[in-house]
């Protein structure tokens, strides 16, 4: 999912334009950040935004269309600043500031360390999905368990 064309500073400037970008900030320097989207269609069927995809998905997570969603992006945290609880922060504050959201969101399968952080976090592993973006379309998909 991180290569040389992704996250491109174009993904960065529509996260600021929508006032989803997140930050961790440490002495005036930034040393991690999250954005959030809430519509699971763009999110992950951008390209046919096809509703039976949609609804496939959301009853994978046993999820209804009119829940309120979360969906994650880009969490990262600064290298120098990695091990220091900084990603647990930004996932604590998110859980606080959208207290009864459905987090649904996709890891690459190769980055066992983001699983195994999404997992020690409480989040459920739902498996490989096929999704619709980028050049590696299946992820493995992740969920909260529901707060309704």
């Amino acid at each position: 999912m991180w290569n040389q064309g992704y996250p491109t500073e174009e993904n960065f400037k529509e996260d600021l334009l929508s006032k989803n970008l997140y930050l961790a900030t440490e002495g005036g320097r930034i040393i991690g950040s999250v954005s959030v989207s809430f519509d699971p269609m763009p999110a992950f069927f951008d390209e046919t935004h096809d509703p039976k995809k949609l609804t496939a998905l959301l009853d994978k997570v046993s999820a209804k269309e009119e829940d309120s969603f979360l969906i994650p992006h880009r969490l990262m945290v600064d290298p120098m600043d990695q091990k220091k609880g900084v990603a647990g922060a930004l996932i604590s504050y998110l859980k606080d500031l959208y207290p009864h959201r459905l987090w649904i969101f996709a890891v690459y399968p190769l980055n066992q360390k983001a699983i195994a952080f999404y997992e020690k976090k409480g989040f459920l592993n739902m498996g490989r999905y096929l999704f619709e973006y980028g050049p590696v379309s299946e992820e493995i998909l992740f969920c909260s368990t529901h707060t309704r």
